[in-house]
């Protein structure tokens, strides 16, 4: 379920809205998962300013950038000291009631609140930390509950889960309390498929060999779920599909009969692996693609390996001695362009007559409702790394 409505703004909104209560009516909500207390170094209700630090102990791949090779260490970082700036917006009665009727956590009054944090440089970029709904326009104290909703183009959209992850902060003049509760996995919510047959990568595959698209999705695109639009889709690129189960597919395209085959097709929170191959006339395409996040999240020990140093995106930090490190924030492989241009071989002459209207708007679709997931849920996640 999805609401929308337009929103009133007074300042700038960021991505996610939260929810502020009164008294002990976060209770309601469970308080479990991580809980901490960080103490603050300045609260300005005023200028609409808070500050907060705290020590921390992160899991990483550290990188030896001399001799190539990644080792998984605890390390004691520096003092990590969080600036964030609150703006207020008017939210209109009937998102207020959708949160407190569907998405049952208590609201006061119709206040929202942007909580962006401030980089420490000029050269990096805010973050969001939340936009939050409810509670006093002067104040940034009292207790604030994460909900599914966020701004776009001036309107607030709110999604309905079953069990999506929350994060209440309780903020007095003096400290800031955290806790934690609900799942912050998107597979839990449906919109992932494992099923190839039903997947955003056979719909960009058709795309592709139909000639009116140059691009495969290999990333978390791949895994969106077309199931209720596929047959659809289908019709529109006209195959003729022989048999489809979860890991393979043969369909008939321009007369030519197609076998694809996938030995691995996964999504995680962190993770993409794909492992597969597509034959047509005893010629055969392979396509492989695996990514992972070393650096967020459930922190992937499996993935440090001195063997995968070239395909590492690098990060940098510094230790609680000054020291300077870098460790592995990410490490992706694929072929993506080999196997477009074996898939050109394969397919040959393509007409690229295929009327175009609903893969577009199946994959803005899935694109709106699944980004907004995995983006709410890497936003909490990074909230919580500073409550460890």
């Amino acid at each position: 379920m999805r609401l929308n409505k337009s929103i009133t703004l007074i300042g700038t909104c960021a991505a996610f809205i939260w929810v502020a209560c009164t008294g002990d009516s976060d209770n309601s909500v469970g308080t479990v998962g991580l809980s901490a207390d960080l103490p603050l170094l300045k609260l300005d209700d005023a200028a609409g300013t808070i500050s907060f630090f705290h020590d921390r102990a992160e899991e990483l791949c550290i990188l030896d950038t001399v001799a190539k090779t990644a080792s998984w260490k605890t390390i004691v970082t520096e003092r990590d000291t969080t600036f964030a700036k609150a703006e207020f917006i008017t939210l209109p009665d009937s998102i207020a009631a959708f949160i407190r009727d569907s998405l049952k956590v208590p609201v006061n009054g119709n206040t929202a609140m942007s909580l962006t944090e401030l980089p420490e440089k000029d050269y990096y970029e805010d973050y969001s930390l939340g936009l939050y709904v409810g509670g006093k326009s002067s104040s940034i104290r009292g207790a604030w509950v994460s909900v599914p909703c966020e701004v776009d183009g001036g309107n607030v959209v709110c999604y309905n889960r079953s069990d999506w992850h929350r994060v209440t902060l309780m903020i007095t003049a003096n400290s800031i309390h955290a806790s934690g509760s609900g799942s912050h996995s998107q597979d839990d919510f449906g919109d992932y498929t494992d099923d190839i047959s039903q997947s955003g990568f056979i719909v960009s595959l058709y795309a592709f060999m139909s000639g009116v698209s140059s691009d495969i999705e290999g990333g978390y695109g791949a895994f969106y779920n077309y199931s209720e639009g596929m047959d659809e889709m289908v019709a529109e690129f006209d195959i003729d599909v022989k048999s489809k189960s979860k890991n393979a597919e043969t369909f008939v395209m321009d007369g030519k009969t197609y076998e694809l085959k996938a030995d691995r097709f996964d999504v995680g929170e962190d993770e993409v692996y794909i492992d597969l191959s597509i034959s047509a006339n005893g010629k055969s395409c392979t396509y492989y693609h695996e990514r992972a996040y070393l650096d967020d999240g459930a922190y992937l020990e499996k993935a440090c390996k001195s063997e995968l140093f070239n395909s590492y995106e690098k990060g940098y930090a510094f230790d609680k001695n000054g020291r300077r490190y870098a460790y592995a924030s990410k490490y992706e492989k694929e072929n993506g362009k080999e196997f477009k241009r074996c898939l050109e071989t394969l397919i040959g002459d393509r007409s690229g007559s295929v009327f175009y209207s609903s893969l577009e708007r199946l994959a803005d679709s899935k694109k709106f409702d699944t980004e907004f997931w995995r983006e709410y849920n890497r936003n909490m996640r990074y909230l919580q790394k500073k409550f460890k």
